[in-house]
């Protein structure tokens, strides 16, 4: 029992003094995120384009979107969140073609946390069509109205689209965000960073929570690469104005 207990202290040391020098806040490209080879176009005018990946029931996502929201929204000024929902190849994915028919309603952003709550909180998991409609009217949404628009060419094109974004940017993992077109950067790549303290701790109560930190640290490299967007952007106006 010493002998593990000591090894524990050891390993527990190292994880603590291997994680001191990570500083989410000020981000290392390839170790906090990754340069984009050829940057997507965004048209955000002043603002920096901060576009996420996700689908509603990735629990990943669950747990990033109030968060992401919180940062999100005192910057409003500075920022403009877009999100692509991604069904990873699947045809006919009710899910996404629920989060299309939301946007073409004007619903998305008023009932996203709704569907979130429903699938990861209430236990609905919203996999078939009947459930998607009950679902909507009971939001308070006009029932046939939201079948036709569900099954409408407008929802069908706004799926299609987010198929092409998914391939185009090569979604492998989510949520996956990507700032100004030229950064990516998302929770999988603090998977090695935390301190193995909390890992052991976790382990010995037989749970794994490193979502929290992970989102935390991906929100933190989101906004200090924001921040390095609008400097460059305040630059670049200030030369072309001399």
């Amino acid at each position: 029992m010493r002998h593990i207990h000591s090894v524990l202290s050891a390993a527990l040391l190292c994880g603590v003094l291997g994680v001191a020098g990570a500083s989410p806040e000020a981000p290392v490209s390839t170790v906090d995120f990754s340069m984009v080879r050829v940057p997507h176009q965004t048209d955000m005018g002043s603002r920096v384009e901060v576009l996420e990946f996700f689908s509603y029931p990735c629990p990943h996502c669950n747990i990033f979107d109030p968060m992401l929201n919180a940062w999100a929204a005192p910057r409003a000024n500075e920022v403009a969140i877009k999100r692509v929902h991604v069904a990873f190849g699947k045809k006919g994915d009710v899910h996404q073609r629920l989060y299309y028919t939301l946007e073409a309603l004007g619903k998305g952003e008023a009932l996203r946390g709704a569907v979130f709550k429903a699938i990861h909180a209430d236990g609905n998991k919203l996999r078939k069509e009947q459930q998607v409609f009950d679902f909507a009217a009971a939001q308070g949404l006009d029932r046939q109205k939201f079948i036709a628009a569900y099954r409408s060419a407008d929802v069908d094109a706004r799926v299609a689209a987010a198929v092409a974004m998914e391939e185009r940017y090569r979604i492998g993992q989510i949520p996956t965000v990507f700032v100004g077109g030229k950064y990516m950067t998302a929770p999988f790549y603090f998977h090695k960073t935390p301190s193995l303290y909390e890992r052991v701790s976790n382990f010995v109560r037989g749970t794994e929570k490193r979502d929290a930190f992970e989102q935390k640290s991906t929100i933190q490299v989101i906004n200090a690469l924001v921040d390095k967007e609008l400097q460059e952007g305040r630059a670049e106006r200030s030369a072309r104005a001399n």
